[in-house]
């Protein structure tokens, strides 16, 4: 990235070295094993075509033991895209002399020193600090480390068996929660939970993390304490990630659940997802990095970063980085909390509220001045080349103690839909396998219920759907409609298509097929469907 943060680091690397170790795989005949070495962990995924560093402290595509950039697309490459990424919390209450109300800003990330004041572990333990001896309790788990039946370790010397199991047989992505979170290590079983453990990806990465250890805080521990920190955050993260064969796998979903542990109503509350864009190997390729906020579909949330060519990035085969707010709070008519639903849909939530693209000369570094960007409610456009960040605020919204919100962000690539060097024009990005209809796909697969769209399906390439993206109409190739040729069609079954709030939008007995081989879609609104005959389900996009 940038020489003095790589100065920087490197001062903290030898000071805090012993904590920040990563661990490299262990080798083994079937399974690639994980083995934490150290409290605070990083680790790199092994699937999907992107390949990224990741740590149990809040910080996503960094590596931390060169204090390097850790996020590449496509796998096998060195396309760099990330430097790292967090969030940042900003949020109001009393200090703690009652003198006045105070402007808060916890951070996972810091862009101008790499550091973040979060650490592994549960609030609800003995200890605010990091605890040392919880090495294999608050490692990161990968979910390709434990068995697909039974949830347990496949070396069981490297600790406890996976932490999210099932309260239910019907849970959609977008209703994950702390209740799946089981603590208690001696309860991770099937025994307690018949349903099994909870995974939702080809590679589900989980962590815990909290903001109460004042001693990983810049300005000091007596300062920050005097000031009211911490705010007593308690954090779950997921990140999810899709094989090679997978329609998503050119996109990672990251899950924040956020908890106020404190006694304290913090109001004015602002969740910020923050990105250290560095497209290239250099640090000074990284100074003609480009973003802009994607107006052309403002229901997407995204934000799309790209490189300029003049640095010798020229013909390397760099593409698009888009990250989408795809869930947000949704909140009453006086900002609490909605409670009530798992989720809510899209048109209810809070959405962008704040997004910023700046340069590294303008950090902000005190806590007013923070709070004040990432509420600032300011979209930015394009604002020209350079070392750049990006970060989206939802908000604002008030937090009561022990109440929880979900944030997920959306991560995703694609190559320019004109061919060539991506230039940022929306006819670049907004193809069906551009990084709109990459976005779409993914947002349409995080709400879609899978009780009502894709439940038992089939692999999609068993239904063909022409013209896909479509207008006016939809063609089913008839072999596909025929019971007498596919077993997952009876007489009794029925065309469905649903929207991705998982509505059925148009509804067809199969027994007339023959007559219905072409379905009128001209009346739908524009954007992503799935359409479900007997067990098999293909998705489409209404143009």
């Amino acid at each position: 990235m940038k020489k003095l943060l790589f100065l920087s680091c490197s001062i903290m690397l030898v000071i805090l070295w012993s904590n920040y170790t990563y661990s490299l795989p262990k080798p083994g005949e079937d399974e690639l094993q994980r083995k934490p070495v150290n409290v605070r962990d990083l680790q790199k995924n092994t699937i999907s075509s992107i390949d990224f560093y990741n740590t149990n402290y809040g910080i996503i595509g960094h590596n931390a033991a060169t204090t390097r950039g850790g996020l590449f697309w496509p796998r096998g490459t060195s396309n760099q895209y990330l430097f790292a990424s967090g969030f940042w919390f900003g949020a109001q209450k009393m200090k703690p002399d009652k003198s006045e109300m105070y402007k808060y800003v916890t951070i996972s990330y810091n862009p101008n020193s790499g550091i973040s004041w979060l650490v592994p572990g549960i609030i609800r333990e003995e200890q605010d600090n990091v605890d040392a001896s919880k090495l294999y309790m608050h490692r990161i788990y990968y979910s390709t480390d434990f068995n697909e039946a039974t949830g347990q370790a496949y070396d069981k010397s490297d600790g406890p068996a996976w932490p999210l199991w099932k309260n239910s047989d019907t849970q959609q992505l977008c209703e994950y929660s702390e209740n799946d979170f089981e603590y208690d290590t001696n309860s991770r079983n099937t025994n307690r939970y018949p349903l099994g453990h909870l995974v939702i990806s080809d590679e589900d990465m989980f962590c815990t993390y909290k903001d109460t250890d004042l001693s990983s805080y810049e300005g000091g521990a007596l300062a920050r304490r005097a000031l009211g920190y911490p705010l007593r955050l308690q954090v779950y993260q997921r990140v999810l990630t899709w094989n090679s064969d997978h329609t998503l796998k050119d996109c990672a979903i990251v899950q924040y659940l956020l908890t106020n542990e404190s006694q304290d109503t913090l109001k004015n509350c602002y969740f910020a997802p923050l990105y250290d864009i560095d497209i290239g190997l250099t640090s000074e390729q990284a100074k003609n990095d480009r973003l802009r906020y994607y107006d052309y579909d403002k229901s997407l949330n995204l934000a799309v970063g790209w490189t300029n060519t003049n640095l010798g990035e020229l013909g390397s085969g760099y593409g698009y980085i888009g990250v989408s707010l795809i869930e947000t709070p949704a909140i009453d008519d006086e900002g609490y909390i909605k409670k009530g639903l798992s989720y809510y849909p899209s048109d209810q939530q809070l959405g962008i509220s704040t997004f910023k693209n700046w340069p590294i000369e303008e950090d902000r570094a005190l806590d007013n001045e923070r709070y004040d960007f990432i509420s600032s409610h300011i979209i930015d456009g394009d604002t020209g080349p350079g070392d750049k960040r990006l970060m989206f605020s939802t908000g604002p919204f008030h937090l009561l103690p022990k109440e929880t919100i979900r944030v997920a962000v959306l991560i995703a690539f694609a190559m320019p839909c004109k061919g060539g060097e991506a230039d940022g024009t929306t006819e670049d990005i907004s193809c069906v396998n551009g990084l709109e209809g990459k976005a779409k796909r993914a947002i349409s697969y995080y709400y879609s219920p899978k009780t009502s769209v894709d439940e038992n399906a089939n692999p999609i390439i068993n239904l063909a759907i022409h013209p896909n993206p479509a207008s006016e109409y939809i063609e089913i190739s008839s072999p596909f409609i025929n019971p007498t040729v596919n077993r997952g069609v009876d007489e009794s079954s029925e065309i469905k298509i649903f929207n991705t709030l998982g509505e059925c939008v148009i509804s067809v007995e199969t027994r007339h097929a023959v007559s219905l081989q072409r379905i009128d879609i001209s009346h739908l609104p524009r954007g992503v469907y799935y359409l479900r005959i007997g067990n098999r389900t293909q998705m489409f996009v209404k143009m």
